[in-house]
C-alpha cells in the first residue's frame, strides 16, 4: 500500500492532481447531496457515473502522464457538462455548484494556462445558461441567470489578467532563480582565478565520463613567480598559462581543470585510451609551450615556463595515480612519466618499511659489510681496493649479499643513512691496516657537507695512521651545491696525506675547470662510457679526450666496468693507467682476499696471461 502510494506521488503532475481534485469535488458533491438531498435519482446515478470517469481518468493521467492537450480539453468538457446537467435536474439550491464551475475554469488556467482558461470559460457558459435556462425552477429567473453568467466571465477575465500577471511574474522569478542557480553552482564547480572547472568539478565528471586518461600539468618552481613578483603577479602567469591550457585543451580534446595552486588537469574527452595520442600530445605540449611566452605588466622581459607532467590512463583513484607519476617525475628530474606499479607511492611505503626494518636488523647483527674490488695497473698488479657496501643476509638458507642499490635511496629516506657510512668507514679502515694495497672508499656531497662524517673519518685517520694508504672517491654529480665546500674538503685531507679520486667522471658536470681547481690524484671514467668502448664511436671519443686531457694534467685515470677482453684493449692502447671490473675479478668478501695474499687466487683473474700483446 505505502509503495502504491509512494509510485502515484513520485509520477505526480499536473493533469494528476487535477484529476485526483476532480475525483475528490465530484465526491463532496456526492456527499453534499446525500445531506442535503438536493437531486433527483437519476441526477444521483450521474453523478457516480462521473465518480467512476474521475476514477478511470486518474488511472488514465497515472498510467499515460504527460501534456496530452485532448485529453485536457474532454476534461474541461466533462466537468463542465456534468455540472450543467446537475444544474439542469436540480431545483435552485444547486446554484451552490457556482464556485464549482469557477473553479474549472480558473484552476485550468492556472495549471495549463490562460488559453486553457478561456476555452474553459466558453465551454462552461454554454454549458450554464443552457441548464439554467431549460431550467423550469429557473423560468422566471432568466434576467438573474444572464447576470450569474456575466459574473462567471467577468470573475473568468479578471481571474486570467490576474494569472497572466502571476506567470509573468513567476516566469521571471524561476529565470532569476535559474540564473542564481548556475551562477552558484558555476562558482561551486568553477576556479575563481582562471574560469577553469575546479577539482570538485574534475571529481564528479571522471564518475560521470567514461574514462579515457588524464594528464597532471604542474609549473616548476612557480613559489619563485610569486616572490619575485607577488600574488599578483603570480596570478596573473596563472590565468595565462590558463589560457595556454585552455586553447590547448580545445585543439586536441581535453577538458581543462585547475584543481589547485599551480596544478592542472587535462581530462581526455574520447573515453577511449590510445597511448600513441597520448605520446603525440605530450610532444606537442611541450614543443607549444617552448613558443609560448608571459608577459607581466611590471617586467619588461617576457617569461618562459617549464612544466613536469604526470599521466594516469588508470581510472580508479585516477588524480591521486597522476599526482604519484609526477612527484616521481620531479623526484627523478623527468619532464613526464606515466602511472606504474614502480611510481606508486603506497607500494613504495610497503616497500620502505621493509627495507628500514632490513637495514636496522642487518646494523644491529652486524651484517652491513664491506667487500672489495681490485684495481689493476698496466702491468697486472693489485694496487688497490675499493670498498663497497654490502647488506648479508640470508635468505632460503643461502647467504645473500645485497647490493645498495636496492636499499640506499630508502636508507637516505629512513634517515639510516649516516649510520651505514660510518659502519663503512670503521670497517674499510680497519681492513686497510691487514692488507699493503690502497684502500678507497666513496664519499658523496652528502658525506662531505656532514661533520660527524668529516670528523669519524680524521679520528679514524688518526687513530691507524694510514692516511697514504687512503684513496676518497668523490663523486662527481649535479648534487654537488656548494663547489667551496668540496674544495675545502678536499685540501684539508690531502695536506693529511690522503689522495682524491674524482668518481664517474663524464656522467656530471665534466666540467675540466672545476676538475682541475679540485687538483685530484685519479680520474675514474664513467663506467656508462667504458662499457660501450667497444661498440659506440662517441664513448670512444670521449674516453680518449677524457684520457688525453688527464694526461697533460698529469693525473693518473682508472676504467671501470671493464667486462671483456675487447674493452680492456681499446683501455690500455688508450693509456688509460688502471683498470677495475668483472672482466678481472667481482668484488671480494675480506676472507677471499686473505685467501689470495696466503697463495690462492681467490677468484681472481690476474693480467698475467692477458697482456702479452702489450709490452
Amino acid at each position: 500500500m505505502q509503495k502504491s502510494v509512494g509510485r502515484i506521488f513520485q509520477k505526480t503532475d499536473e493533469e494528476l492532481s487535477q484529476a485526483i481534485a476532480r475525483s475528490s469535488v465530484t465526491s463532496l458533491i456526492i456527499i453534499i447531496d446525500l445531506i442535503l438531498d438536493l437531486f433527483t435519482s437519476q441526477t444521483y446515478i450521474v453523478l457516480m457515473s462521473y465518480a467512476l470517469y474521475t476514477l478511470a481518468n486518474i488511472a488514465w493521467v497515472y498510467l499515460k502522464p504527460g501534456n496530452y492537450p485532448l485529453r485536457r480539453v474532454l476534461n474541461i468538457v466533462g466537468d463542465a457538462a456534468i455540472i450543467g446537467f446537475v444544474l439542469y435536474h436540480a431545483p435552485k439550491t444547486a446554484i451552490v455548484l457556482y464556485p464549482v464551475l469557477l473553479w474549472v475554469i480558473i484552476g485550468n488556467g492556472i495549471r495549463f494556462g490562460i488559453r486553457y482558461l478561456f476555452i474553459a470559460l466558453g465551454v462552461s457558459e454554454l454549458f450554464f445558461i443552457a441548464a439554467l435556462l431549460n431550467n423550469p425552477a429557473w423560468e422566471t429567473e432568466k434576467a438573474f441567470v444572464i447576470s450569474l453568467s456575466a459574473g462567471l466571465a467577468a470573475i473568468s477575465i479578471f481571474a486570467a489578467k490576474l494569472i497572466q500577471r502571476l506567470h509573468m511574474l513567476n516566469e521571471t522569478l524561476e529565470k532569476k532563480v535559474k540564473a542564481r542557480v548556475e551562477e552558484v553552482e558555476h562558482r561551486y564547480l568553477h576556479d575563481t582565478l582562471t574560469d577553469l572547472k575546479n577539482r570538485r568539478a574534475l571529481d564528479r565528471d571522471l564518475r560521470k565520463n567514461v574514462f579515457g586518461g588524464i594528464i597532471v600539468v604542474n609549473i616548476d618552481q612557480f613559489r619563485n613567480y610569486n616572490d619575485l613578483y607577488g600574488m599578483a603577479g603570480g596570478d596573473e602567469v596563472l590565468r595565462q598559462m590558463a589560457r595556454f591550457l585552455r586553447i590547448f585543451g580545445e585543439t586536441n580534446g581535453y577538458e581543462v581543470y585547475r584543481v589547485y595552486s599551480d596544478h592542472f588537469v587535462l581530462r581526455n574527452l574520447s573515453g577511449r585510451i590510445v597511448h600513441a595520442k597520448y605520446e603525440a600530445d605530450i610532444d606537442a605540449l611541450f614543443s607549444q609551450l617552448e613558443n609560448f611566452k608571459i608577459t607581466l605588466p611590471e617586467i619588461e622581459d617576457e617569461l618562459e615556463l617549464e612544466i613536469t607532467v604526470g599521466i594516469s590512463l588508470e581510472g580508479e583513484n585516477a588524480l591521486k595515480k597522476a599526482e604519484m607519476a609526477l612527484a616521481y617525475a620531479k623526484q627523478k628530474k623527468m619532464p613526464c612519466i606515466a602511472y606504474s606499479r614502480m611510481v606508486d607511492s603506497s607500494t613504495l611505503s610497503h616497500e620502505l618499511l621493509h627495507w628500514r626494518k632490513e637495514i636496522k636488523k642487518a646494523i644491529v647483527t652486524d651484517n652491513i659489510v664491506p667487500v672489495f674490488q681490485p684495481l689493476f695497473d698496466r702491468d697486472g698488479n693489485i694496487v688497490k681496493y675499493e670498498a663497497l657496501m654490502r647488506l648479508r643476509r640470508v635468505n632460503d638458507g643461502k647467504i645473500e649479499m645485497v647490493s645498495p642499490v636496492f636499499f640506499l635511496e630508502i636508507a637516505h629516506k629512513s634517515k639510516q643513512y649516516e649510520k651505514l657510512t660510518e659502519i663503512m668507514i670503521d670497517k674499510s679502515f680497519r681492513f686497510a691496516t691487514q692488507v699493503p694495497q690502497d684502500i678507497s672508499i666513496n664519499l658523496s656531497f652528502e658525506d662531505i657537507v656532514n661533520v660527524r662524517i668529516k670528523e669519524k673519518l680524521k679520528s679514524q685517520i688518526h687513530k691507524y695512521g694510514i692516511a697514504k694508504q687512503m684513496i676518497f672517491e668523490i663523486v662527481e654529480s649535479t648534487d654537488i651545491e656548494d663547489f667551496k665546500q668540496v674544495k675545502a674538503f678536499i685540501a684539508e685531507f690531502q695536506k693529511m696525506g690522503v689522495r682524491i679520486a674524482v668518481d664517474d667522471f663524464g656522467s656530471g658536470y665534466s666540467n675540466f675547470t672545476h676538475i682541475l681547481e679540485l687538483a685530484p690524484d685519479y680520474l675514474k671514467i664513467d663506467g656508462s662510457l667504458v662499457k660501450h668502448i667497444d661498440t659506440d664511436e662517441k664513448s670512444h671519443i670521449l674516453v680518449r679526450a677524457i684520457t688525453s686531457m688527464a694526461q697533460e694534467f698529469g693525473i693518473k685515470t682508472i676504467a671501470e666496468f671493464v667486462s671483456k677482453k675487447e674493452i680492456f684493449d681499446i683501455c690500455y692502447e688508450l693509456g688509460i693507467d688502471y683498470f677495475q671490473g668483472y672482466y678481472f675479478s667481482e668484488p671480494l668478501q675480506e676472507e677471499e682476499i686473505k685467501d689470495q695474499s696466503s697463495g690462492g687466487q681467490g677468484g681472481i683473474r690476474t693480467l698475467g696471461s692477458l697482456t702479452t700483446t702489450h709490452p
